[in-house]
C-alpha cells in the first residue's frame, strides 16, 4: 500500500511540474528531440526565441497603448503591435513548414518585465517602456543579424530579411521617443 501511495504521489508531482513548465521550454525541448544536426537545433531555437519575443513585443505594445497618455508612445506602440502580429504570423507559418515546435506566449522573463512596467507611474512608465523596448529591440536585431550570417536555410534568410527593416524602424522610433522624453525633463 505504501508503494502504491508513493507511486501515485510521484506521478502527481511529475504531472504538476510538467504543467508548470512554460511553453517556451517545452518547445525548445521538443525541438532538441526532433532535430538531428546542431545547425537545425540552433535554427529551431532561434525561431522559438523569435516567436516568444514577438508575443512579448505585442504585450509590451498593448501595455503602452493602455497605460500611456503620450501620443507618440501610443503611436509607436500601435505600429509595433501591428508589425509584430504580422511577423508572428510569418514565423508561425515558417515553423509549421519546418516542423518546429513554438511557444504559445512570451517567456517568463518578459512576463516579469511586463508586470514591473505595469506597476510604474505614468512618467516613469513612459521612460522605462521606451528604454526597455529600445534595448530589447537592439538585442533582437543583433540576434536576427547573427542568425542570418550563420544559417544556410534560404527560407529563414528571407524571413529575417523581411523582418529586419521593421525592427530597425521600431528602434529609430523608440529612440526618438526617448529623446523627446529626455528633452521634456
Amino acid at each position: 500500500m505504501r508503494t502504491a501511495t508513493f507511486i501515485v504521489g510521484l506521478i502527481a508531482l511529475v504531472a504538476c511540474n510538467s504543467r508548470n513548465k512554460e511553453s517556451f521550454e517545452i518547445a525548445r525541448e521538443d525541438n532538441r528531440d526532433n532535430f538531428e544536426t546542431r545547425d537545425e537545433k540552433q535554427e529551431a531555437d532561434f525561431v522559438v526565441e523569435a516567436v516568444a519575443q514577438n508575443y512579448a513585443n505585442i504585450r509590451f505594445a498593448q501595455l503602452a497603448m493602455n497605460k500611456s497618455v503620450d501620443a507618440d508612445i501610443r503611436e509607436v506602440a500601435s505600429m509595433i503591435e501591428q508589425d509584430q502580429a504580422n511577423e508572428l504570423k510569418k514565423l508561425k507559418g515558417f515553423a509549421n513548414q519546418k516542423g518546429i515546435s513554438i511557444p504559445l506566449e512570451e517567456n517568463s522573463d518578459a512576463r516579469h518585465k511586463l508586470n514591473e512596467l505595469a506597476n510604474q507611474q505614468t512618467r516613469q512608465f513612459n521612460e522605462k517602456w521606451c528604454h526597455d523596448l529600445a534595448k530589447k529591440n537592439e538585442s533582437e536585431i543583433q540576434s536576427f543579424e547573427s542568425m542570418w550570417e550563420k544559417t544556410t536555410d534560404k527560407d529563414l534568410k528571407e524571413l529575417i530579411n523581411a523582418a529586419l527593416p521593421d525592427m530597425r524602424n521600431h528602434l529609430v522610433r523608440l529612440r526618438s521617443c526617448q529623446e523627446k522624453l529626455a528633452l521634456a525633463n
